[in-house]
């Protein structure tokens, strides 16, 4: 008999059905029928077992829910956080480039520039020079040699039974001067 209550109890306290509608303060169904006192407390722990778990269940979902939210608030701070810095990094990049693009028509202004100072120098040159522009002559002197092809640097000197032969050098022309002109001249 106790093994049936026992079984009937467990019955009782797995299933909500038979449990809706009674009166357990009073230990009566709802038709009134008493309930035992052994099967009457057995449901009151399981009612507030199951209360007991339905709440703490509550709270986890709401502490679920509330560590949801955080995170996506962090996930969408950090978001807006990104585009600002994605923003401010677009701005300086297209300052910098401007700057650089700026800079690259200056440094293009400046190359026409001395190209057309170069230029109009060498055309300066030709004017003065005539055909011994970048072309020594013999008989031309150091200084014509310097003005029309270029600055030549004392190179060596050789001692000879005619005189001193200075060896000048301006790039790859080499002239060989005796007495202030140019006896000779080469281009390696």
């Amino acid at each position: 008999m106790k093994r049936t209550i026992a079984i009937l109890a467990g019955i009782l306290l797995s299933t909500s059905a038979f449990a809706t509608g009674e009166d357990l303060e009073n230990c009566r169904w709802q038709n009134g029928v008493p309930i035992k006192q052994s099967v009457c407390d057995s449901m009151r722990r399981h009612d507030a077992e199951t209360a007991a778990r339905k709440a703490k269940e509550a709270e986890q979902r709401r502490e679920a829910q509330r560590q949801h939210d955080e995170y996506l608030a962090k996930r969408q701070a950090e978001q807006e956080e990104s585009k600002k810095r994605q923003a401010e990094h677009k701005v300086k990049f297209e300052r910098e480039e401007a700057e650089r693009k700026a800079a690259a028509e200056q440094a293009q202004r400046e190359q026409a520039e001395y190209e057309r100072s170069v230029a109009k120098k060498q055309q300066e040159r030709k004017a003065e020079c005539g055909d011994d522009y970048a072309t020594p002559r013999i008989g031309m002197t150091l200084e014509r040699a310097n003005r029309c092809v270029g600055t030549f640097k004392l190179v060596s000197q050789l001692n000879r039974a005619d005189g001193v032969v200075s060896t000048y050098r301006a790039g790859r022309i080499h002239i060989h001067v005796m007495g202030g002109k140019v006896a000779a001249w080469n281009r390696y």
